[in-house]
């Protein structure tokens, strides 16, 4: 009471609570007249205090015959279908009517209704003084006969006692029986009631009589209170619970976004959530200018990315690790979210297999490495390539034989990496891992050291071949100085030899030679209306345009320069090997391109241009073919079994043993 001095009402349990309840009242200053005093347990004193009018309220009921007996009656007849009476037990509460004094209302007694009379009572003198009448509905009252002092409630003539109005019905003092509640309203699930509630906004009810108002179903709302039936949402929109009050509770279900203003905005509507997006209930294009505040952005896709400004326009990442989705414009540690497709590490990294590496070092020890590899390569093929007679022997001729084929397959299945596909493990590994052999600035660290974009190194790349040929011009001169004398000049020219070197680093190389010219030609496409992206450089648009269309140039150059000038002298040199071979004078072309026909039977001496021929179909295929992985493995199957059958069939190498190692290669491809 001193804590909380505004307290007018007391209600406490026991019958013996009103001597300190009221001590304590009018020791902290207050008046009992003040006071508000209820109780529960009923003896005596509480009904003199309740005729007295010091207390408003004594509750007694028989807990026994309520609770105990009820339930056992309820699990006999569960169990055994018997019923142990076919009357109802009028088991209380009692009403104290306050005209009446404790020793009248004492005198009431607990009855049985049989049969429409009263009877002996069952349980004993009841002491019942006023009780909430909303509780009270199918109960005995002790009332002035004929009549019911109170509002909520009703004379049932049949027990000669005043009933409450059912739940959905009322009745207010100048009302001699209960009406129902209109449409729209209710007694709030209550009994005895002297009105009827208007129903709340976000409920409704539909007929007369409702004892409770009910919520409004999913995609509906009332806005105002009284209302026998809820507003619906216009499709597509709905709402996220039931219940709701507001019409800017309508909004884009799951799976959609709001498009031209909220809700109540003229010409509003949902549209289809973008690929590459999640639209939870609610999206909307405008998060963060509009007035309702559950109004959120889609959320982004694993594996894609949006770029500030155009949030609804997601670029699909060449792999997942890229781009971990979640919020806006959001790259994996390291890659550069201002780039399309997280396309490209930050400035002071490198892209390496662990993802966006520091670089570290300004001499790169793949560089140093890279550049040992290609000038060993330069070296050892170009006197291979002019030993001659030294490679007649079975054994030699087996293992060129042998490496050569190895090497092409694996070059090969580099280009499957090319194809719009997520490659399962262990093979997603071993691909990466055979792309090293591939030409990939990457390795010599062309963003840290040289300070190249992908444009650039683009370039870089496209310089390695030619630069070979006066590579290879060097060591054949070299070679005339050279002490051992299988190395040297075997009655041919230099043009000749270099021509012969040349060829054959063209031949082990075409096909990463023809894939970096192809690459720019290679895109993968992005959600809706965003484009494509070069699969070599994501960051770098495919459309003819700015980078891309430096690129596609480059290409082009590049196409005109090395690759086709090789596959066109190789055709042509095979179409003239019959007249080759019977005319002397033309030996020494033959010589020239020895390193297309040295390693075949001679039946079968154009299977080196077969092998190019191969290597240029299996090429073309991410390039002719995109975003359709299914297509693109269907392709390069045909292709490869084709050739197949073909080399089967042929028996081409001159080495039997080989035969046998290229049928079993070309099952690995398959």
């Amino acid at each position: 009471l001193e804590k909380y001095p505004d307290t007018d009402s007391v209600i406490s349990l026991g019958g013996r609570g009103w001597s300190f309840i009221s001590k304590a009242w009018t020791d902290s200053g207050r008046s009992l007249g003040d006071l508000k005093y209820a109780t529960f347990d009923v003896d005596e004193n509480v009904m003199d205090l309740v005729a007295s009018g010091d207390i408003i309220m004594g509750n007694d009921q028989q807990p026994y015959m309520q609770g105990y007996m009820a339930v056992l009656m309820l699990g006999i007849y569960h169990m055994s279908g018997n019923s142990l009476m076919d009357y109802v037990i009028k088991s209380g509460p009692m009403k104290r009517d306050s005209p009446r004094t404790s020793d009248e209302c004492s005198q009431v007694y607990w009855t049985t209704l049989v049969e429409g009379s009263l009877t002996d009572p069952i349980v004993g003198t009841a002491f019942l003084p006023s009780f909430d009448p909303a509780l009270t509905y199918g109960f005995p009252v002790c009332e002035r006969e004929g009549t019911c002092d109170g509002t909520g409630s009703y004379f049932n003539t049949t027990t000669a006692t005043c009933m409450p109005c059912p739940a959905g019905t009322y009745a207010n003092s100048s009302m001699v029986a209960c009406e129902e509640c209109p449409a729209g309203f209710s007694t709030g699930g209550n009994g005895g009631s002297s009105e009827c509630y208007a129903c709340g906004k976000g409920l409704f009810s539909s007929a007369q009589g409702a004892a409770a108002c009910e919520y409004c179903p999913v995609g509906t709302f009332t806005a105002t209170e009284g209302l026998s039936e809820c507003e619906s949402c216009r499709s597509p929109f709905s709402t996220a619970a039931i219940a709701r009050q507001t019409p800017d509770d309508c909004m884009c279900p799951e799976g959609l976004y709001g498009v031209n203003g909220n809700y109540t905005e003229l010409g509003s509507s949902c549209a289809p959530c973008p690929e590459g997006l999640l639209c939870p209930f609610g999206s909307h294009e405008d998060y963060g200018t509009r007035p309702v505040a559950a109004l959120q952005f889609p959320d982004v896709q694993v594996g894609y990315m949006t770029l500030q400004g155009r949030h609804l326009e997601p670029y699909r990442c060449l792999t997942e690790a890229w781009c971990p989705g979640g919020e806006l414009e959001t790259c994996a540690p390291f890659r550069d979210s201002s780039k399309v497709a997280c396309g490209t590490c930050l400035e002071g990294y490198f892209l390496s297999d662990d993802g966006c590496t520091p670089c570290e070092n300004t001499i790169s020890v793949g560089l140093v490495l890279t550049i040992c590899v290609c000038v060993a390569l330069v070296i050892g093929t170009t006197l291979l390539a002019n030993m001659g007679s030294h490679l007649r022997g079975q054994s030699n001729l087996i293992i060129v034989i042998m490496a050569s084929l190895i090497f092409t397959n694996l070059q090969a299945l580099s280009v499957f990496d090319n194809f719009s596909f997520e490659w399962f493990e262990p093979v997603k590994t071993m691909l990466e891992k055979v792309g090293e052999i591939s030409l990939n600035v990457q390795l010599v660290r062309g963003a840290c050291i040289l300070k190249l974009d992908s444009v650039a190194q683009f370039l870089l790349l496209q310089l390695a071949i030619p630069i070979c040929l006066p590579a290879c011009t060097i060591v054949v001169m070299a070679k005339k100085f050279n002490p051992i004398e299988r190395f040297r000049l075997q009655n041919t020219d230099v043009a000749t030899e270099v021509t012969t070197a040349v060829g054959s680093l063209m031949g082990m190389f075409f096909i990463p030679v023809l894939m970096s010219c192809l690459s720019p030609f290679v895109c993968y496409s992005h959600p809706g209306t965003a484009g494509s992206s070069v699969r070599a450089a994501p960051e770098i648009l495919c459309g003819w345009e700015g980078q891309h269309l430096q690129m596609g140039i480059t290409a082009i150059v590049s196409l005109l320069v090395v690759p086709l000038p090789f596959f066109a002298n190789a055709c042509n040199v095979t179409y003239q090997y019959s007249k080759s071979m019977a005319l002397e004078a033309r030996r020494d072309v033959l010589l020239k391109y020895r390193f297309l026909f040295f390693r075949f039977q001679p039946h079968a001496y154009y299977y080196g241009l077969l092998l190019v021929v191969r290597s240029l179909l299996i090429c073309l295929v991410p390039v002719v073919i995109r975003d359709d992985a299914g297509m693109q493995i269907f392709v390069v199957g045909v292709v490869v079994i084709c050739f197949a059958e073909l080399q089967i069939y042929l028996q081409p190498w001159r080495a039997p043993i080989c035969n046998g190692v290229d049928a079993l290669l070309g099952l690995f491809l398959l």
